[in-house]
């Protein structure tokens, strides 16, 4: 998990131009500079919302799944200590994203391994690699 620097609410207070963006959200702080004019809802949303704590309208706005797992790489900081349970929801993220990582490669091999099964016309050999395929899809 990587580990955030504290900013203090009067230094996010003093990025709130379309160049330097920067919000608060659940205690955490968001640099979307670089995010600002691909916004769906407008870049004026979130320039409005900078310098300050966009909590309540980031929640009543109804976000995404998608639109929060956006936020995580533009984290920049916390505004204060992070409970233990977000902490153990960063972990979380990281050791999915490691097997979905792992999947892939398992896949890619697998899809290697098939083209050269059907290359040389090996039933058998294939109807394995469909099991091992299956395999790594449920387990």
């Amino acid at each position: 998990m990587a580990k955030f620097r504290y900013i203090s609410p009067d230094e996010v207070m003093t990025h709130n131009t379309e160049r330097s963006c920067w919000l608060i959200l659940a205690n955490k702080v968001y640099d979307v500079s670089d995010y600002i004019h691909e916004h769906p809802g407008g870049y004026e949303i979130l320039l409005n919302a900078s310098g300050g704590d966009a909590t309540e309208n980031f929640e009543k706005v109804g976000h995404s799944d998608n639109a929060r797992a956006l936020l995580k790489p533009y984290c920049i900081g916390v505004t204060k200590q992070i409970p233990e349970n977000e902490k153990e929801d960063d972990i979380h993220d990281e050791e999915i994203s490691s097997r979905s990582f792992e999947r892939i490669v398992i896949y890619l091999v697998l899809l290697f391994l098939m083209s050269i099964v059907v290359n040389f016309r090996w039933i058998p050999g294939a109807i394995l690699l469909i099991v091992a395929a299956l395999a790594n899809e449920y387990f």
